[in-house]
C-alpha cells in the first residue's frame, strides 16, 4: 500500500512525521509524495492558533474521501469541530503503536493517555537537519494553551537515549540537531536530570554538527541560568536562545498562569548578553490578551525595545477548546489586529538594528540548503541565516557579512575550507510546515 503524510505544526509535530513515515514503512506500506496516488492518507495536524485549526479544517475538507486519518494534536485539542466535517479515522500522539491495525483496514477513533517513549520507535533521519524528540508534555499550566490537552503531563526520555537518537542521526549525515520538545526548560525534572547535563552528554557525540535547543520557559531557565549558559557555551551548540515572554505586562501574564514576571525575564534575557553578547534570542508574544489594556500593551513594546529581540514570534489571542481564557471576556478583535500589526512593525525594526552589527563579522559556516528565490543558505553560530551565492550544498566555506536585512544576512565566500569535528554551521529546516515549538 502507497501512504502519504502531510504534517504541519511545531518541530515536536516534524518528529512524529518521521516516526510516523519510518513505523509505515516498517508495516509494509510505500511512502509516496503524491495523495492522489495514495491508498492511505495521514494527515499530522496543528491546533496551536485558532487561524491553524481553520486551515487544518480545511485540508481535511480538501484531503476527506474514505481514506483519511487525522493525526497530530488537533483531534484531542478540538475532535468536536473534526466530526463536523468528516467521519475519518483520528489518532492522537500518544497512538502510533496503532498504526499497524490502521493499515490493516481498523478504523474510529484511537485515544491513549500513556506516553510511549518515541526514540525507542523506528526513525530514519534523512537530509541535513535531525529533530530529536526530548520529551512530551510539560508542566505549565498557561491559561490560553490548548497544546496542553493533547501532550499532557512532561514526560522526559532517558539522556542515554537522546544520545543515542544524536549518534544515529550524525551518522546519517545531519548536520543540524534540533532538540525538541513543549519546554527544553524543563527537561529531564521528572527523571532526576536537566537540560544542561543533555546538552553535555550530546556534544560527546563525535562528528561534525551543530545543536540548536527548542524552546525553554524563562521560569525554567532562571532556575539552573548559570547551568544553563555554561552548556551553551559548548562549541556546537548554537548561540541561539529561545525564550518565551507572551507579554511585558505583569497583570496580564498573571491572567496567563505564566510564573514569572517581566523583570525576572528581563534578568534571563540581561544574563544571556552579557555572557554571548552576539547570541541570537527569539521570544513570543500574545497580543490582545482578555483584558489586556493599551498600558498592558505599551509595557509589552518596551519591553521588546529594552531587549532588542531578534525574533520576535507574533500572535494575536484566540481562545482554545477547554482553556480557562476561553471564558475570559474576548479583547476586541479590531484592537487585537492593530496591535499586531504596531507589534510587527516594532520588531522589525528591532531586528534590523540588531542585525547591522554583524556587517563585516566572518564565520565558517557549511552550506546545506537552497533558497527557493536564489542563492543558498547557512546558518552563522547564532543561527542567523546567511545568504550566499557561488557556493555548493555540503561545501565549508569562511563567510564575510557584507549586508543585513530584518531577518537575515547576506554573505560572501572568502574561503573553502576543510571539514572537522565541528562544523560552524548548519540548514534550513525542510520541506514540512513547521514553526519553532508548540507554547
Amino acid at each position: 500500500m502507497k501512504a502519504y503524510v502531510e504534517s504541519y505544526g511545531c518541530a515536536l509535530n516534524h518528529a512524529d512525521a518521521n516516526i510516523l513515515k519510518s513505523l509505515l514503512r516498517k508495516h509494509g506500506a510505500e511512502i509516496t509524495d503524491s495523495p492522489e496516488d495514495a491508498g492511505i492518507m495521514f494527515l499530522n495536524t496543528c491546533a496551536v492558533k485558532l487561524p491553524t485549526e481553520r486551515r487544518m479544517i480545511d485540508r481535511i475538507k480538501e484531503m476527506d474521501s474514505g481514506n483519511l486519518v487525522v493525526c497530530g494534536c488537533l483531534p484531542a485539542v478540538n475532535l468536536k469541530e473534526i466530526r463536523k466535517i468528516s467521519d475519518c479515522t483520528v489518532m492522537d500522539t500518544n497512538s502510533f503503536g496503532r498504526i499497524g491495525d490502521i493499515l490493516d483496514g481498523a478504523r474510529g477513533d484511537f485515544f491513549s493517555s500513556q506516553h510511549a517513549n518515541k526514540l525507542l520507535l523506528p526513525q530514519a533521519y534523512e537530509g541535513p537537519v535531525a529533530v530529536i524528540p526530548c520529551s512530551e508534555g510539560c508542566l505549565g499550566a498557561c491559561a490560553y494553551c490548548g497544546t496542553k490537552n493533547a501532550r499532557g503531563d512532561l514526560t522526559s526520555y532517558p539522556a542515554k537515549e537522546v544520545k543515542a537518537a544524536v549518534e544515529k542521526a550524525v551518522a546519517s549525515g545531519a548536520k543540524e540537531i534540533q532538540l525538541t520538545a513543549q519546554d527544553m526548560g524543563v527537561y529531564g525534572r521528572d527523571i532526576g536530570t536537566t537540560l544542561p547535563e543533555l546538552l553535555r552528554e550530546v556534544c560527546s557525540v563525535d562528528g561534525s554538527f551543530r545543536v540548536r535547543v527548542g524552546m525553554s520557559n524563562p521560569n525554567a531557565v532562571r532556575k539552573m541560568l548559570a547551568e544553563y549558559l555554561d552548556a551553551f557555551s559548548e562549541e556546537n551548540v548554537y548561540k541561539f536562545f529561545h525564550v518565551p515572554v507572551q507579554s511585558g505586562s505583569d497583570a496580564v501574564l498573571r491572567r496567563m498562569r505564566r510564573p514569572y514576571t517581566a523583570a525576572e525575564f528581563k534578568e534571563v534575557v540581561n544574563a544571556i548578553r552579557k555572557r554571548f553578547p552576539d547570541a541570537v534570542i527569539a521570544t513570543d508574544v500574545i497580543v490582545g490578551f482578555p483584558g489586556e489594556t493599551a498600558e498592558d500593551f505599551g509595557a509589552t513594546q518596551q519591553l521588546i525595545r529594552e531587549c532588542g529581540f531578534e525574533v520576535v514570534n507574533i500572535s494575536k489571542f484566540f481562545p482554545r477548546p477547554r482553556t480557562e481564557a476561553a471564558g475570559m471576556k474576548k479583547t476586541p478583535t479590531h484592537v487585537a489586529k492593530q496591535r499586531s500589526v504596531a507589534c510587527a512593525e516594532l520588531c522589525a525594526e528591532v531586528s534590523a538594528q540588531r542585525n547591522e552589527r554583524f556587517v563585516g563579522r566572518e564565520w565558517d559556516v557549511t552550506v546545506l540548503s537552497e533558497r527557493e528565490n536564489g542563492g543558498f543558505v547557512a546558518r552563522a553560530p547564532n543561527y542567523r541565516r546567511a545568504i550566499l551565492d557561488e557556493v555548493s550544498i555540503g561545501e565549508r566555506v569562511r563567510v564575510r557579512i557584507i549586508k543585513s536585512e530584518a531577518n537575515y544576512l547576506v554573505g560572501e565566500a572568502v574561503e573553502r575550507l576543510a571539514d572537522r569535528r565541528h562544523c560552524q554551521q548548519t540548514p534550513e529546516e525542510g520541506h514540512s510546515h513547521h514553526h519553532d515549538d508548540c507554547r
